[in-house]
């Protein structure tokens, strides 16, 4: 996919950083392991399908459907299976429920209520923290090790809170997200995958010019314009270079990685796969 030249046109807005019209190049994102085509998990069309009409009957039901047709033109089942090419049907189905369910989460923050009521908001986290605890009906099948079922509550957990902490007090006056490492400590805890800063950057990089034009600031590139006076084409080109630096630090990484033994050496070669799989849906996905 060849990324060029883009022009970008945006409403109008009264705020003065804002322009109507703006060209720009985007970096080119399609590089290194992630330039070949993405394998596509098998099912991807059969669950997309079944995903989408349980997200009809129950998450959905009382949307207008010009408003379920933007969701399902959103298809974050193809992003599901391109990060999770190789997992059964069940499994597959399970990340696609999660991952609608976490924009729809997201973006009652974002675009919602939830976003500008921060008492509403906090309490909305409260719940969903306590239905991820000890309150919550679970089911714990024996192939889920205890450890594993702790790991994936914790990091609900966390990306609940983070969600909040976005869009709190601390944010808003600009105090934290001037300071651009603690800015993606928070972003990365906020999409889940806190050891993965190049995947904030990426999705920063292509989605600068939506959040953008409805007055978002918390965006890397509108930090970029805002704290070091860049323009667009430069924050651009910044955000570029720290997402090679952190391609870099992941090969050199990956080759100080110790041996533990074959069993143990297979487990964490398919988990740092996973990890390219995540990165690679991020900038495949339509």
């Amino acid at each position: 996919m060849d990324i060029s030249q883009t022009r970008f046109v945006g409403p109008p807005t009264p705020t003065e950083t804002r322009e109507n019209a703006r060209m720009a190049t985007l970096p080119d994102l399609f590089v290194l392991f992630i330039a070949p085509e993405p394998k596509v998990n098998p099912h991807y069309e059969e669950v997309k399908r079944e995903s989408e009409d349980w997200l009809r009957e129950n998450l959905w039901r009382d949307l207008p459907e010009h408003e379920i047709k933007k969701r399902c033109g959103a298809d974050f089942c193809f992003f599901s299976a391109v990060m999770c090419p190789d997992v059964g049907k069940e499994e597959f189905r399970t990340v696609c429920d999660w991952i609608y369910w976490v924009f729809e989460f997201d973006d009652q923050f974002d675009e919602g209520d939830l976003g500008r009521d921060r008492d509403k908001g906090k309490s909305e986290v409260s719940g969903m923290v306590s239905i991820l605890g000890d309150n919550g009906q679970h089911t714990n099948p024996s192939s889920s090790p205890k450890a594993v079922r702790e790991r994936y509550v914790k990091s609900n957990v966390h990306f609940c809170h983070s969600v909040a902490e976005l869009h709190g007090e601390e944010f808003d006056d600009m105090v934290v997200m001037e300071n651009i490492r603690r800015y993606l400590q928070v972003r990365a805890q906020n999409i889940g995958l806190y050891p993965l800063l190049a995947l904030e950057e990426q999705n920063d990089i292509l989605s600068y010019h939506r959040e953008h034009s409805v007055g978002h600031s918390q965006n890397l590139i509108s930090i970029f314009r805002r704290r070091l006076g860049f323009t667009q084409q430069q924050s651009y080109d910044k955000a570029d270079e720290l997402l090679h630096r952190c391609y870099r630090r992941w090969y050199i990484a990956h080759a100080d990685v110790p041996c533990w033994g074959e069993k143990v050496d297979a487990q964490v070669q398919q988990y740092l796969k996973a990890c390219l799989d995540v990165l690679k849906a991020n900038v495949h996905w339509r």
